[in-house]
């Protein structure tokens, strides 16, 4: 069996489970698309093309508030259909 070439651009294995490379990444990201005051979302990171980066924050770093909250952003979340449902039930 032959072995997988790495490509000169593609991280190293572990490279994502590295809270400071997910941070440095995120961080360039940020600085590229003009986004320095808020987390940006899982769709903006997958459209841009980022899908790892959106990944590893998901699978390895305890999600989009929990990492917002480690680098100092705000996480901007658009409400659930679940927290919409508990607040029109309270309502009634």
């Amino acid at each position: 069996m032959l072995a997988r070439k790495r490509c000169h651009y593609c991280p190293t294995r572990g490279y994502w489970r590295d809270p400071e490379h997910v941070a440095q990444e995120l961080r360039s990201w940020m600085a590229a698309h003009g986004v320095a005051d808020r987390m940006p979302t899982n769709r903006e990171l997958r459209g841009s093309g980022h899908n790892s980066l959106a990944i590893a924050i998901g699978a390895y770093h305890g999600g989009y508030l929990t990492f917002a909250k480690r680098m100092g952003c705000v996480c901007w979340q658009p409400q659930s259909r679940c927290a919409q449902h508990v607040r029109l039930q309270g309502r009634a």
